[in-house]
C-alpha cells in the first residue's frame, strides 16, 4: 500500500475487551484504519466508541446515520459533549462470524490548529436471511492536542477481529 500513500504502523486482531494504538507517530496526512471488525457481545450488533489519548471526558461530539436491510430500519443519532465518540458498528456474536468491514479516516491528529476528527463507513451483510448493517459513524475530539494513543470503548472484540492503522501521505 505505500506507493498509494499509506504507510503501515500497527494491527491489533484477535479476542480482546478493546484495541488500543499507541506510540502513533505524527507527520501524516491521515490516519487510516481498516479492518474486519467482530464483537464477542451477544447482541445482533454492537457499536464501538472510540477515545483519543485516553481522554473521557466530555469532549466528544459524536454522528450515526445507518440502514438494516434485514428490517428496513434506518438509524440517526448526533450526540454532543460525550466521554466518548462513535466508532462503527459490528455484528454481535449473536450472529455466529459476521464480521463488519470498517474505514475510518481521522484528521487533524497532529494539527494544533484544529480539532481531531474521523468518519467511519461499515458495512456487513448475511444475505436475505442475515442481519445487514451499513453505517456511516464518527466523531470530533474537541481537543488539539497531538494523538498520539487511539482506544476503542465497548467493542469486546472477538477472534475474527483484525484491525489495522496506517498513516496517509498525499
Amino acid at each position: 500500500m505505500a506507493k498509494d500513500g499509506f504507510i503501515y504502523l500497527a494491527e491489533t486482531s484477535g479476542a480482546a475487551a478493546n484495541f488500543s494504538f499507541t506510540s502513533i507517530p505524527s507527520g501524516f496526512v491521515d490516519l487510516v484504519m481498516r479492518g474486519s471488525v467482530q464483537s464477542a457481545t451477544g447482541s445482533f450488533t454492537q457499536t464501538a466508541d472510540m477515545r483519543c489519548n485516553g481522554d473521557t471526558g466530555s469532549n466528544y461530539d459524536q454522528f450515526f446515520f445507518g440502514t438494516n436491510g434485514s428490517t428496513s430500519t434506518t438509524y440517526s443519532s448526533e450526540t454532543a459533549a460525550q466521554a466518548s465518540g462513535t466508532l462503527g458498528v459490528c455484528g454481535g456474536s449473536y450472529l455466529g462470524t459476521w464480521t463488519a468491514e470498517w474505514e475510518t479516516y481521522i484528521s487533524g491528529y497532529d494539527d494544533s490548529t484544529s480539532y481531531t476528527t474521523w468518519v467511519t463507513r461499515c458495512g456487513m451483510g448475511g444475505g436475505a436471511s442475515g442481519y445487514n448493517v451499513n453505517a456511516f459513524a464518527g466523531g470530533i475530539w474537541r481537543n488539539t492536542a497531538t494523538v498520539t494513543s487511539l482506544t476503542s470503548v465497548n467493542l469486546n472484540q472477538d477472534a475474527d477481529t483484525r484491525i489495522l492503522l496506517f498513516g496517509r501521505r498525499i
